[in-house]
């Protein structure tokens, strides 16, 4: 679980039923997670067994209010798709099954067609900013612009936005050329 923010490209969960307990971490760790509206979420260690969901919490405490998450821990209840969405747990919430591969296709097809290694220093820089005070993320970012500013894909980019052009992507950490 603790890699997922490390991995270099965007990590997107499915959730189409239950998911319990370490499922429901995975789900919540996910950079991305899309549920279908019959998916439900549940930490119920300390209901069901006698031990507490300590890992869960970790992801779960990030994602939700924290009385959210102290109920859900707590109670060892499940949490409907619809109100996971409405409390931050999800990113999106779809119909069915269908429409839950096909949301997930979406966004894997939107990723693919961006850089990674952008995407890769994107996240990086996101998860390095989120949990800093307000002037430190925003000084945080302003490098993290010049930094991206450095690679040639960005270069690329730019170029292929200012000819009208598809841009095509190196996928490498090159910096531009000066």
């Amino acid at each position: 679980m603790k890699k997922i923010r490390g991995v270099d490209v965007p990590v997107i969960s499915q959730v189409t039923g239950l998911a319990v307990a370490a499922g429901a971490q995975l789900a919540i760790a996910a950079d991305i997670t899309i549920a279908s509206e019959n998916a439900k979420f549940s930490v119920p260690g300390a209901k069901t067994i006698g031990l507490y969901c300590h890992s869960p919490a970790v992801e779960l405490a990030r994602a939700v209010p924290r009385k959210i998450a102290m109920d859900l821990l707590v109670t060892g209840d499940f949490l409907e798709a619809s109100d996971a969405y409405r409390a931050g747990m999800i990113s999106r919430l779809v119909g069915d099954y269908d429409a839950c591969v096909a949301a997930v296709e979406d966004v894997i097809n939107k990723i693919e067609n961006t850089s990674r290694s952008v995407q890769a220093l994107g996240k990086q820089k996101f998860y390095d900013q989120v949990d800093l005070p307000i002037q430190g993320a925003a000084d945080l970012m302003e490098n993290a612009m010049y930094e991206n500013l450095q690679l040639a894909d960005t270069q690329i980019g730019i170029n292929s936005f200012m000819e009208k052009k598809k841009p095509q992507w190196t996928h490498s950490n090159a910096k531009r050329d000066p």
